[in-house]
C-alpha cells in the first residue's frame, strides 16, 4: 500500500523494492536525490491507512546514501541503513548513512 502511494513520484529507471518485514527500499537517480529524498520523506509523513473506518499514521523512519555501482556486500549496507532509519524514528528526519559515519559503510 505504501510502496504503490510513492511509486507515483518515482522518476523513469527509479524503483521502490519490499523487503523482509515492513522495509521498502527506494533506487533514486544521482541527479537531485537530496530535493527529492525531502519530498518522498514529506510524501510520507501524509500517507494515512484505514483500519475499522479508522485512519492510522504509521510511525517512518527514513535513511539514505549514495552509492555507485557495483556494491559488493549489498546485504551489510541494507543492515546498516535499516539501523540509522531506526534512529531517523527517534529523530524525526530522514538521516544521511555517510554523515551518521556508519562503521560497517566504509568496509561495503
Amino acid at each position: 500500500m505504501l510502496a504503490n502511494h510513492l511509486r507515483t513520484l518515482l522518476q523513469p529507471n527509479e524503483a521502490v523494492y519490499h523487503l523482509a518485514g515492513h522495509d521498502l527500499v527506494f533506487r533514486l537517480n544521482s541527479e537531485g536525490h537530496q530535493a527529492r529524498i525531502h519530498l518522498i520523506d514529506r510524501s510520507l509523513r501524509q500517507f494515512r491507512f484505514h483500519w475499522d473506518g479508522v485512519p492510522l499514521q504509521p510511525r517512518i523512519g527514513m535513511s539514505y546514501c549514495n552509492v555507485r555501482s557495483p556494491v559488493k556486500h549489498l546485504y551489510l549496507l541494507l543492515g546498516e541503513l535499516n539501523t540509522i532509519a531506526d534512529m531517523s524514528l527517534a529523530s524525526g528526519h530522514p538521516e544521511n548513512l555517510q554523515r551518521r559515519g556508519a562503521a560497517m559503510f566504509s568496509r561495503i
